[in-house]
C-alpha cells in the first residue's frame, strides 16, 4: 500500500513537470510572435508614459497590459518574464529610466517637468531614483550627453568638410576647404 501512494505521487510529480515543459515549449515555439507582443507591450508603456496617466493613476498594472494587448494576465507576465527575465515593475522602471534620459537631452524639457511626466511625486525622488539606477544625478546625465552630441557633431562636420575637399575640382576651393577644416580641427 505504501509503495503505491509513492508511485501514485511520484506520476503527480512526473505529471506536473510535463505540464510546467509543455507550458513554457510554447514560448519558444512561438518566439517571432512573442517578439511582437513585447513590441506592443513597448508602444503601450510609451503610451501610457506620454498621455499621462503616471500622474494620476501610478505605473501600469498586468490587468492593464493583458487587457490591451488581448491576453490573460498570467499569460502576459509569464512571457514577459520569459523572454525579458523581469517582471512588469522591474520592466516598467527600466523603461521610465530610459524615456527620462531621451528627455533629458531636450533642453526644453526641465527635471521638474520630467519628473512629473514620469509619475515621481517630486524632483528629489527623481533625481534620486536617476542617480541610483545610471550612477549620475539628471543635470550630470544631460551635461555629458550634449557634450558628447556637440562633439559628435563637429567630428561629422569635419568629416562632410573633408569630403567636400576631396570631392573639390577646383584647387582654389581645395585649398580654402583645408584652411577650414584645420581651423575646424583646433577647436
Amino acid at each position: 500500500e505504501i509503495g503505491v501512494r509513492l508511485v501514485g505521487s511520484e506520476m503527480c510529480i512526473r505529471d506536473r513537470d510535463y505540464c510546467t515543459r509543455f507550458y513554457e515549449r510554447q514560448f519558444i515555439t512561438r518566439e517571432n510572435k512573442n517578439k511582437v507582443l513585447l513590441d506592443k507591450t513597448d508602444r503601450l508603456l510609451d503610451d501610457y508614459i506620454y498621455s499621462g496617466k503616471l500622474k494620476w493613476e501610478g505605473p501600469p498594472t498586468s490587468a492593464y497590459c493583458a487587457e490591451n494587448l488581448k491576453l490573460s494576465v498570467a499569460y502576459f507576465e509569464d512571457l514577459l518574464t520569459f523572454e525579458t527575465g523581469k517582471t512588469l515593475p522591474e520592466f516598467f522602471q527600466l523603461k521610465r529610466m530610459e524615456t527620462a534620459k531621451r528627455m533629458l537631452l531636450d533642453k526644453e524639457n526641465t527635471i521638474k517637468a520630467i519628473a512629473g511626466q514620469l509619475g515621481f511625486s517630486n524632483t528629489q525622488l527623481f533625481c534620486l531614483f536617476f542617480k541610483k539606477i545610471t550612477g549620475v544625478t539628471p543635470n550630470e546625465y544631460r551635461h555629458s550627453q550634449n557634450w558628447y552630441l556637440k562633439k559628435l557633431y563637429t567630428v561629422q562636420s569635419f568629416l562632410k568638410i573633408m569630403e567636400m575637399c576631396q570631392n573639390s575640382p577646383q584647387r582654389t576651393q581645395r585649398n580654402t576647404c583645408l584652411l577650414y577644416t584645420s581651423d575646424a580641427a583646433d577647436d
